[in-house]
């Protein structure tokens, strides 16, 4: 398994100027980035697949963030410093006028609690963060939160030899697609609320590229695409 990494050819760390926050993370290309990714470590994991993108409107970027920190500014309060960090970010983003594009990601679990005034405070933040966007003239893309699988990406790999190949990947690797939809029915409520809010907005899911025959899969033309259990690799 390839854990998720930010340290990629023709990228340089950013972070000192970023913000002394705990747990944060700053990286961005040494060309001027064009695209700003905004969120928690899901932001992080999948800097390497914009920074490997032929398309040159996407792979000059900047990732700011902060593990278990929601981009919903003044209810990013899964710790201490997430609101501070967030709002650094933003300010970042706007004093930048390279930066045309701000995509925004992060894992569902914090928005799905049966709470509902809690549902209703992130609900909030999110739109606190998509108005300070687009009042700064920024194009706002939201990734919706890739599927979190329900068993260890270490299933995957047959045990011996002990490296991993394509020949020795698990190719079962799988879990059924109605449960993934029980397990997303807030999170998807959540997301569609917004999308109808701010329609000038685009929001992306990206379950139809792990689903195939009612499953949704770890494996996808004989790679391992997970890191962890909610985390991309960096194949």
């Amino acid at each position: 398994i390839t854990p998720w990494t930010m340290e990629l050819p023709g990228t340089v760390d950013c972070l000192e100027s970023f913000t002394t926050v705990a747990s944060s993370f700053c990286r961005k290309t040494i060309k001027t980035p064009h695209v700003a990714i905004l969120g928690d470590s899901h932001a992080g994991a999948l800097f390497s697949g914009f920074v490997q993108n032929p398309n040159s409107d996407f792979n000059q970027i900047v990732v700011y963030g902060s593990g278990s920190c929601q981009p919903s500014l003044g209810y990013a309060q899964e710790r201490p410093g997430c609101n501070t960090q967030l709002k650094t970010s933003l300010m970042l983003v706007a004093q930048d006028p390279n930066i045309k594009t701000v995509v925004l990601t992060s894992y569902f679990r914090p928005l799905i609690f049966n709470n509902l005034e809690v549902r209703a405070r992130y609900k909030t933040g999110y739109s606190n963060t998509f108005d300070f966007i687009l009042k700064n003239r920024k194009n706002v893309i939201v990734i919706l939160d890739t599927p979190t699988l329900d068993f260890s990406p270490n299933i995957c790999i047959k045990r011996r030899p002990y490296y991993l190949t394509k020949e020795y990947l698990n190719l079962e690797c799988s879990y059924p697609l109605e449960d993934h939809k029980t397990q997303r029915i807030h999170y998807n409520s959540f997301m569609k609320d917004l999308a109808l809010k701010y329609p000038q907005i685009i929001f992306y899911d990206p379950t139809d590229i792990f689903y195939k025959a009612n499953k949704i899969w770890a494996i996808l033309d004989g790679n391992l695409m997970y890191a962890d259990f909610n985390h991309m690799n960096s194949f």
